[in-house]
């Protein structure tokens, strides 16, 4: 999920644009075709999940995560968190953001990703005291864009206040063409998070299904690790289709629940994993 937060004060419009679309669209999250409508629907909104670092499975990521509540409380520290798609680059940045709201006030999220951003949309921002730019590594290669944030990294340094960078790759195998925009970011404390061990994957589930309301047992949570996709980010999504399937049919999440939702087919799973019960074959 992308979207932009910012806490304290009056804002330029184009944020609060922003900020609006992307509730537009998180409110029709659930919209369905007539013919699929079940008796009951779920609200939207009422299982949402904030990211936070108490609902963070660090792992092998305990120093990163250290690091960043380190920022969250500080006024001048410059930070780049990276890590592959799905490792918790934007759940930690948005934690951190929080906590650094609640200690200081004023405070930015935002991911380049966002629709409709332009280069101008980073002018004024130096004046938050704790700014988390997310996905930076999107608008590398393109002037305009690293001539902006070159500007903002200037006005963040005046203002002797925090950043924080978020993006998959570090600033040397990032396709920066303004040197003294990669200097910048290289001078950033860096951390680099790594992907969870299955059965640090199985406990975040289950601490994400926690917070819904849901309980997923380690037969069912082992099922949807073999079956789902191997990336965390992905593997929530999955995680919102069955949470909303179980609300609708009043189903707990168990291995044959899943497998129906999903469409996962027995037959095809026992052919995949013939052999090697371990990490295939159905143990209903």
């Amino acid at each position: 999920m992308t979207t932009s937060i910012a806490r304290s004060g009056r804002y330029p419009m184009r944020w609060r644009k922003a900020h609006l679309k992307l509730m537009t669209k998180m409110k029709t999250r659930w919209t369905m075709e007539v013919s699929e409508m079940p008796r009951q629907l779920p609200l939207p909104f009422m299982n949402q999940v904030q990211p936070r670092f108490a609902n963070f499975v660090r792992g092998p990521n305990q120093l990163a995560v250290d690091a960043l509540r380190q920022w969250a409380s500080t006024s001048s520290e410059w930070t780049y968190l990276y890590g592959g798609h799905g490792t918790g680059v934007t759940h930690l940045l948005l934690a951190a953001t929080a906590l650094a709201a609640e200690l200081s006030g004023k405070t930015m999220y935002l991911s380049l990703r966002e629709d409709g951003l332009t280069p101008e949309s980073l002018a004024g921002l130096e004046q938050f005291g704790h700014i988390a730019l997310d996905d930076i590594d999107v608008v590398a290669g393109h002037s305009d864009w690293e001539l902006a944030l070159f500007s903002l990294c200037n006005g963040v340094k005046d203002n002797e206040h925090a950043i924080l960078f978020g993006a998959h790759s570090a600033p040397e195998r990032t396709d920066w063409r303004l040197p003294d925009l990669r200097s910048r970011l290289q001078s950033a404390a860096r951390y680099r998070l790594k992907a969870l061990a299955d059965e640090e994957r199985l406990i975040a589930l289950q601490r994400h299904l926690a917070e819904r309301g849901l309980s997923l047992s380690d037969e069912a949570g082992r099922y949807l690790l073999r079956r789902g996709p191997r990336d965390m980010r992905h593997l929530l999504s999955v995680i919102e289709r069955l949470d909303h399937a179980s609300l609708v049919q009043k189903r707990p999440l168990t291995v044959p629940f899943i497998r129906d939702v999903m469409g996962w087919s027995v037959t095809a799973q026992n052919k995949e994993n013939q052999g090697s019960l371990p990490h295939g074959a159905d143990e209903e």
